[in-house]
């Protein structure tokens, strides 16, 4: 085998697994937020899984709380029974606007077990955001079909693809509402060394082009 064969296989191998490691493997998350104490602020614990959770209110990002929530419901398929609140400095008095969740990777196939305190519930909009965070989906709760029984804990199926954040408003002011049981399809951040095999693969392709001359 001469070099110029050499060198081009080396350059279409190097195409190939600079493709794979840029493609990224996908993986299940499932976020039960058992693992928080009453009222601790939930933020960056979940980073490592792909999602850190925020809140805004009046304009002003806060951070959520983790509270019990068999208080709120007669009806919970956790045990210890924790979940995500709107709620914000320790008091459940004090509840946000919107909850808000980032996916660093982003994310497809949303779902969560939703309790909007009451009927109101329904009303409760999700709006969803690509990777560049433009608005690519907006909905009530009780649109979707069948529609979610918001006085206790009931499944939400959001879905989408490659979404970048999710916002859960409140379906009124001071309104507090609560989710649980997170889930969702990740993709993993491309590995550095992808980088390097790119790069091997264009010093390849540089000498095939300079033996043509």
């Amino acid at each position: 085998m001469n070099k110029k064969t050499l060198l081009l296989k080396c350059f279409h191998l190097c195409l190939f697994l600079t493709a794979f490691s840029f493609a990224g493997k996908g993986y299940a998350v499932v976020i039960d937020f058992d693992d928080l104490s009453l009222f601790e602020d939930v933020t960056s614990q979940y980073a490592a899984d792909g999602v850190i959770f925020s809140g805004v209110e009046n304009g002003q990002t806060v951070n959520l709380e983790a509270v019990d929530g068999s208080v709120y419901s007669d009806i919970h398929p956790s045990s210890p029974p924790m979940a995500l609140s709107n709620f914000y400095n320790n008091n459940s008095g004090l509840r946000a606007d919107a909850m808000v969740m980032t996916f660093t990777s982003g994310a497809s196939n949303i779902a969560f077990d939703y309790n909007g305190a009451g009927s109101s519930g329904v009303n409760s909009v999700i709006n969803l955001y690509d990777l560049s965070l433009s608005l690519v989906s907006s909905f009530t709760i009780g649109s979707l079909s069948p529609t979610p029984v918001t006085s206790w804990f009931d499944r939400v199926d959001v879905g989408g693809t490659a979404i970048g954040m999710m916002e859960i408003l409140q379906p009124s002011d001071s309104w507090g509402h609560y989710i649980d049981n997170l889930t969702f399809d990740a993709v993993d951040v491309p590995e550095p060394n992808g980088l390097a095999i790119f790069l091997i693969s264009l010093t390849c392709l540089c000498i095939l082009r300079r033996k043509r001359h």
